[in-house]
């Protein structure tokens, strides 16, 4: 039995010249909202609204240089403006065979459509309530080789698989996914890419660090990253870490480049902080460092969770940053260490040199 779609590819010639060829070179954003036919003041203005319509429809669906989704993504909202349509022809009692039938047909692709889609979803359990926010959801097998953004309904709107794993992604504005994806082996062999919707790589940059968690796309197109290094367990005590809690692998510390893209691969740091750089402590009274935590908010206890330290590849991973965000109204940028369980806000209108400062 053939369904609604085949019937629609093998009859769209005829549609086409019962309707009128000349129409066949709307946009598809051409096509009549449910205002326009309630507009409508003669019977024959809506005739030619839903012909219109139907024939763009058709023309979405028998596209064949779009793959299966983006034919129905883009079916999808003519579709949930039938009703509209079909109730304005059915209403009127002179309406001709043609667009009795062209509403008949109409029906059939959506109710068609409808139900290609709900078998193609890709959840199980789904809750879909009118309160729920419309748009898509990322979802990032974290390990994996895929990465698919779905609809409020569960389906699959788009997908990107990767020949290495990827760990974070993110959707940006213009449709584009930035990820943190593997670069090779060992330590720090992350990269930051920016990949079309069809998989197709934009720009990518490779840090000599390891790039965890976190990035963002600034307003002025460069990239915000969050990374960690290490400290040697003697850079360490000479910062004024308790030398009976620092293990011999050293600490971590966290820090932020901003990188301004060149070309297809790489790109400049321009703007650089390191949480490394704004140390207090009250252990060793020789450093340069010494002072009470409690009296300077703005600098970060270095033996801050020595009850407790959380080791990372014989590390001490002391900060471990998770996320960060920023406020292009302030220039400032808010970046959470989760060993801390507190928010801190950095001041990006200061240089590098400003940003390397204690004062």
């Amino acid at each position: 039995m053939k369904t609604a779609f085949t019937v629609a590819v093998a009859s769209i010639a005829i549609i086409i010249a019962l309707i009128g060829g000349g129409l066949h070179s709307q946009a598809y954003a051409d096509s009549p909202t449910p205002s326009d036919i309630r507009a409508s003041h003669s019977p024959d203005d809506a005739s030619q609204a839903l012909r219109r319509y139907t024939l763009q429809l058709l023309q979405i669906l028998s596209d064949a240089d779009a793959n299966q989704w983006e034919r129905y993504r883009q079916a999808m909202p003519h579709c949930a403006a039938a009703p509209t349509y079909l109730a304005e022809i059915g209403a009127d009692s002179e309406a001709s065979p043609l667009d009795t039938t062209l509403a008949a047909l109409t029906e059939e692709l959506c109710a068609d459509l409808d139900q290609r889609l709900d078998e193609a979803r890709t959840v199980g359990l789904l809750v879909n309530e009118p309160e729920a926010m419309d748009g898509y959801a990322l979802i990032t097998g974290y390990f994996s080789s895929y990465v698919h953004l779905i609809d409020h309904l569960g389906r699959i709107v788009n997908e990107w698989r990767f020949g290495e794993w990827v760990r974070h992604a993110k959707l940006l504005d213009n449709g584009n996914l930035l990820a943190e994806l593997r670069a090779g082996s060992g330590r720090g062999a992350f990269a930051i890419g920016e990949i079309d919707p069809d998989g197709n790589t934009v720009w990518e940059y490779t840090h000599h660090e390891n790039i965890h968690h976190d990035f963002l796309k600034m307003p002025n197109g460069n990239a915000l990253i969050l990374a960690h290094g290490i400290k040697t367990r003697e850079e360490a005590v000479a910062a004024g870490a308790n030398p009976d809690v620092v293990p011999a692998g050293g600490m971590e510390y966290d820090y932020l480049i901003e990188v301004s893209p060149s070309g297809r691969e790489g790109g400049e740091i321009v703007w650089e902080w390191s949480a490394w750089d704004y140390l207090v402590q009250d252990f060793d009274a020789t450093k340069e460092n010494y002072g009470n935590p409690s009296e300077h908010p703005e600098l970060i206890d270095i033996n801050f969770l020595v009850e407790a330290p959380l080791l990372h590849l014989d590390a001490w991973d002391w900060l471990h940053a998770n996320a960060i965000d920023y406020n292009p109204g302030l220039n400032q940028i808010m970046l959470s260490p989760r060993e801390h369980n507190e928010l801190w806000i950095i001041d990006r209108s200061a240089s590098t040199e400003e940003a390397f400062t204690r004062k």
